[in-house]
């Protein structure tokens, strides 16, 4: 039942709420309210998947800092090979101090990253695989991922596809560390990596 909630509450944001585009409100509109549900309705609150960082030993954070650099180099491949142009996100940067726009872009990604783990490695993929199994979580919290950002690449189906590949590799690392900080890690490089594409060509 959680992970259906959050994945129609996601959904009804995406396509409902005007702000769409205004990040991070279509991450927080979502998870907000699901919280406010979860706290105020003594089912869902004795019923709550269980969040936890997981294992971050050597050889997990080894593991995904591997998957990481391989998802960004075939993001940053597919996106040469297609030619997508990220200058509307470019301009949409403020003019402010590069060290500022930096940090700001830094602390930003983190941010992305920790919401939309909580969202899809968290309470998705929790729920599912405890009432589907995991293989079956992995899909299903990977094509709700996958839909999520059909908004924030220029060719959306592209962006889809991508997304879902990249919610395939950490939807596998949360299952494999037990917890969703590996995967915090690798998104987190991710998004790095797409914000330096754009900051290439804000400077």
């Amino acid at each position: 039942m959680h992970g259906w909630l959050l994945v129609v509450l996601m959904t009804a944001t995406l396509t409902l709420y005007r702000y769409r585009h205004e990040w991070p409100l279509y991450l927080l509109i979502p998870l907000g309210a699901y919280i406010l549900l979860a706290v105020l309705i003594p089912r869902l609150r004795h019923t709550a998947p269980r969040i936890e960082i997981g294992r971050m030993d050597a050889g997990a954070l080894f593991v995904a800092g591997l998957y990481a650099l391989a998802c960004s180099a075939l993001f940053i491949g597919v996106c040469e090979a297609y030619h997508v142009n990220f200058i509307g996100f470019a301009r949409q940067v403020p003019r402010w101090n590069p060290t500022l726009i930096v940090v700001v872009c830094f602390c930003g990604s983190l941010i992305n990253s920790c919401l939309e783990e909580l969202i899809w490695r968290g309470v998705v993929y929790g729920a599912f695989a405890a009432q589907f199994g995991v293989t079956v979580a992995i899909l299903l919290q990977a094509v709700g991922f996958s839909f999520e950002h059909m908004f924030f690449i220029p060719v959306e189906w592209l962006g889809m596809c991508m997304a879902f590949i990249f919610g395939i590799v950490l939807g596998w690392l949360r299952y494999r560390s037990g917890g969703i900080g590996t995967a915090i890690l690798a998104h987190w490089v991710m998004d790095l990596t797409l914000m330096g594409m754009v900051l290439a060509l804000w400077f």
